[in-house]
């Protein structure tokens, strides 16, 4: 999961000052991707990917425009909800 998320636990400077609590973000949300049905991990992902629009996604997965959205919003809620409980 590391090479997908492209996360690591050492180097760079961490966002809340504490190197340990952002390591063990960083580990939260790799366990998070991991446990995703590999089409919505994929669908996320295809979001995050520089000059890919929602039609080419829709296009590629053949899941339509607006079922596309409500998906990536709906797996977007679920990873929220899940981090910070």
């Amino acid at each position: 999961m590391q090479a997908i998320t492209g996360l690591r636990c050492h180097g760079g400077t961490p966002r809340t000052g504490d190197p340990l609590e952002e390591c063990e973000a960083r580990a939260d949300l790799e366990r998070e991707l991991s446990a995703l049905p590999g089409e919505d991990l994929i669908l996320l992902l295809f979001t995050f990917t520089p000059d890919t629009s929602f039609a080419e996604i829709s296009r590629m997965s053949g899941v339509p425009v607006p079922t596309l959205k409500k998906r990536i919003q709906t797996i977007r809620r679920r990873l929220r909800s899940r981090l910070l409980n």
